[in-house]
């Protein structure tokens, strides 16, 4: 018996979804194994003149392919699709900053944390005083 694939509430066959989006089924079955489309994505997605459909990158609740990250994230696709290549897992390639990100944030400006600044031990201070100005703004 031929697996049978829900799409809109009914079961159909890899054929019968294959001619429903007008792919060919070994293009229907590459999106869903391969590629990770849902089965309702490799239906709608519309066929491609050329080329092979883009990986989605599924990471905190999300599917998109690596430009699509790449638009959210602000980092080059081309530095998240190298990441990957080079075996980064896909939470480590989404959420790392690149070097020039990392220079324009305002974090990046302080100083390797080295404590509270309390000294080695805390101190306490009992009698803490607020400004006039302070108190009146």
């Amino acid at each position: 018996m031929a697996k049978r694939y829900r799409y809109k509430t009914k079961l159909y066959t890899l054929g019968q979804l294959a001619a429903v989006a007008c792919v060919s089924r070994a293009t229907l079955f590459a999106r869903m194994r391969y590629y990770g489309y849902s089965v309702a994505d490799a239906v709608e997605t519309p066929p491609l003149k050329r080329g092979r459909p883009s990986r989605r990158l599924a990471y905190a609740g999300r599917a998109l392919t690596v430009r699509e990250w790449s638009e959210l994230t602000g980092v080059p696709d081309k530095t998240l699709a190298t990441r990957l290549y080079h075996g980064w897992t896909v939470e480590q390639t989404l959420a790392t900053p690149t070097p020039e990100q990392r220079r324009r944030g305002v974090v990046s400006n302080f100083e390797t944390l080295r404590g509270t600044g309390g000294g080695r031990f805390p101190q306490e201070s009992p009698e803490i005083t607020f400004s006039e100005q302070a108190e009146n703004a």
